[in-house]
């Protein structure tokens, strides 16, 4: 141990680290059972630790003895975490070597169920605005409407309690409510909680990175989904909106024709997020007999005239030449509409252009929720139905019980969420029809998990015990590497 360590300037690796903190705490809270390796880099990966360049700081020695001597304490991390954030290195050392915490570093106790009741309130209002946008509605216009009804439906009720949820959390903190105007809010929703919100939100292990609207698709994000779940609002949910639409219409099929149609259309959709009018594929699919006629209308619900913003100077939108997505012209360029597409391709691609007249362009949440995750059930389904001709390899089989399935002895779903924890977070509550298959598989996007080694063992550490037994994670060049290599999963 360094007996005078310069916390300036000290810098380790997460060995080093450990060790001094080790020591750090038996010099001053010799009773503190002291953090492990694998803890360290979990608080610091959850930002409960400060992150400055890729090696543990001196700061972060302070950080992780306060820590973890609170923690025996019975603080919460959100609490901890919300007293560190505000504290230069000097009153850090001092608050650690006193064993004394200043009067004015405390925050005010914080209910988690309540800083959770609050982030389900604002997914949900987010949804429901999100849907009355979809239906004409302006955002925040009429609330001095002399009709009460104009006004009490301007803004959704959900939305409006979270905006008073937000703006005491602020007021108890000693912050200014900087939410509330609406618009400024869902503007605020389209950044990490933690660049905006009021503080227990901001500097919450589990809420600080999340999103709630998706800033270039502008709709909800998978995550705004998931937290509106938690509250029980399924019925909101944009996905399964989409989902529920196709169901009600194929129930005008008998049932031994549903699982056909449905991939059939859904199949569609996935290859083909820009479409034409007079294109054969397009007439050749409305005119299908296995499709009813509540079926072609839900396909004319889910495309939609391609906005003018789409077209070159001849007035002709052009696909990219990997996914069939239209271009759209950017500060750089012209870029595929798909942002998985642009992950894996960086080298824009151009490839036939159609008349703007004729253009039908899936609707934004459409693109976002079933057409980008496509790329890679697509891939899957290409590669696995060559690796094993002798199998029935499916896409959404059975009404969509997975995406991919080999038989009935390997079902994959892929998952395309940028934060590992809440992909735990949502497999906790179920995984749907996986469960009927002899080998559960979540393929997460490899566009995730590129560069970021510690995705997917956070994911496991995230999962239940029960489930991280039964279910492999992997991302999707891994999954093919392993059925290349092995035709299984060992």
């Amino acid at each position: 141990m360094i007996v005078s360590l310069d916390y300036e300037g000290w810098q380790g690796n997460p060995e080093e680290a450990t060790q001094e903190v080790a020591a750090l705490l038996l010099r001053w809270q010799p009773g503190v059972i002291a953090p492990t390796e694998r803890v360290l880099r979990k608080w610091r990966q959850e930002e409960v630790l400060t992150r400055m360049g890729r090696r543990f700081t001196g700061r972060n020695l302070l950080e992780a003895v306060y820590v973890a001597w609170q923690r025996k304490e019975g603080q919460a991390l959100p609490v901890i975490t919300a007293r560190l954030q505000p504290l230069s290195l000097k009153e850090l050392e001092e608050l650690v070597t006193n064993q004394t915490p200043r009067s004015d570093a405390v925050a005010p106790p914080i209910d988690e169920r309540r800083i959770e009741r609050t982030v389900i309130l604002l997914a949900h209002g987010v949804l429901k605005q999100f849907q009355a946008v979809r239906m004409g509605a302006p955002v925040g216009v009429g609330l001095s409407h002399p009709d009460a009804r104009v006004a009490n439906n301007a803004i959704p009720l959900q939305l409006r309690q979270a905006q008073a949820q937000l703006a005491r959390l602020a007021f108890e903190h000693g912050q200014p409510d900087d939410n509330a105007s609406v618009h400024e809010l869902l503007v605020h929703c389209m950044q990490p909680f933690k660049q905006w919100a009021p503080q227990p939100l901001a500097h919450h292990p589990e809420f600080a990175n999340v999103v709630l609207i998706d800033a270039e698709y502008r709709v909800p994000s998978r995550e705004c989904g998931d937290f509106a779940a938690l509250g029980g609002h399924l019925t909101d949910i944009i996905e399964n909106q989409i989902h529920q639409q196709l169901m009600v219409a194929l129930d005008a099929l008998d049932p031994e024709e549903r699982d056909d149609a449905y991939t059939l259309v859904r199949r569609f959709v996935a290859e083909n997020p820009m479409v034409s009018q007079a294109s054969k594929t397009w007439r050749k699919l409305l005119m299908n007999p296995r499709l009813s006629l509540d079926i072609r209308g839900w396909l004319q619900t889910v495309y939609e005239p391609a906005h003018a913003a789409m077209a070159d100077n001849r007035g002709f939108v052009t696909y990219c030449g990997h996914c069939q997505a239209p271009l759209l012209r950017t500060k750089e360029g012209w870029n595929c509409a798909l942002t998985a597409c642009r992950a894996n391709h960086p080298r824009t691609l151009p490839g036939d252009a159609i008349g703007l007249e004729q253009a039908l362009v899936a609707r934004p949440e459409v693109l976002k929720y079933w057409c980008n995750p496509a790329l890679d059930e697509l891939r899957l389904h290409h590669e696995l139905t060559a690796l094993f001709p002798q199998e029935s390899v499916l896409l959404y089989p059975n009404l969509d019980l997975c995406d991919v399935a080999i038989g009935t002895r390997i079902g994959i779903d892929v998952k395309d969420y940028a934060d590992p924890v809440l992909l735990a977070r949502k497999l906790n509550r179920g995984v749907g029809g996986l469960r009927l298959y002899d080998e559960m598989v979540v393929a997460v996007a490899t566009r995730q998990v590129r560069n970021r080694p510690e995705y997917l063992p956070q994911v496991r550490e995230h999962l239940q015990t029960a489930l991280r037994r039964s279910l492999r994670i992997l991302s999707v060049d891994d999954v093919l590497q392993t059925l290349r290599t092995h035709g299984q999963f060992a």
